[in-house]
């Protein structure tokens, strides 16, 4: 009837709105983040709920080991997380391609996963409900550089919409940044350290008095 349809268009709007505070939240957070683990755990602790989530990880691509490397999850068995703490870039899994499509991938129930991945499904127990019975896959970019992964898994099957679609996307974007921001915080600190050993090394062989200790200096 058309009451129950404006009621459900009011707590339709009234759950918009409480995500879109619950998600300001995230992105302050995300801007005070200075280490990667800093951002994981804003992921973890605050976005992944407020995007409706039971749970999920983030990963960053390690570019040493051509891998994702999961920096820190929530609410996952831990035989999944063990299992997909480093994901070699060359395995066809759903988030190594989502990187290489350079957009999320979606599945909207267990059925739509099967479609396209029936060996994982599988592999890794995915008829189990504590692994969830949707999940997202969002890359994340900086420019055309991928930094990272965000996973999650949804209780409930999700429609993915163009809503939540675009919502997932654009939160994303804030947490791609902030994983930047912590890469460029992480090599000023290790510039700063090195610069500092230099100085108190020329500081040592300034005040070396004799040719033995300068030698005892740089050794």
């Amino acid at each position: 009837s058309l009451l129950e349809r404006e009621r459900e268009a009011r707590a339709r709007a009234e759950l918009d709105e409480r995500q879109a505070v619950e998600l300001q939240h995230v992105t302050a957070a995300l801007a005070a983040a200075e280490t990667a683990q800093d951002v994981a755990q804003v992921v973890v602790g605050q976005l992944i709920g407020a995007i409706g989530g039971m749970g999920g990880s983030l990963f960053v691509v390690d570019e040493e080991t051509a891998a994702l490397r999961m920096v820190d999850h929530a609410s996952y068995p831990q035989d999944v997380t063990d299992d997909d703490r480093l994901v070699p870039l060359t395995r066809k899994l759903p988030p190594t391609d989502a990187l290489r499509a350079g957009g999320p991938v979606l599945f909207s129930d267990l059925e739509a996963f099967r479609a396209t991945y029936p060996e994982v499904v599988d592999e890794v127990g995915l008829g189990d409900p504590e692994r969830g019975s949707a999940w997202a896959h969002v890359p994340l970019f900086v420019g055309t550089r991928a930094v990272g992964m965000l996973t999650v898994a949804y209780a409930e099957p999700q429609p993915f919409d163009r809503r939540q679609r675009d919502a997932l996307v654009s939160i994303c974007d804030a947490v791609a940044q902030a994983l930047r921001r912590a890469e460029l915080y992480e090599a000023e600190r290790e510039a700063r350290l090195l610069a500092e050993l230099l100085q108190s090394h020329a500081g040592l062989l300034a005040a070396a008095a004799t040719s033995r200790d300068v030698a005892r200096t740089t050794i």
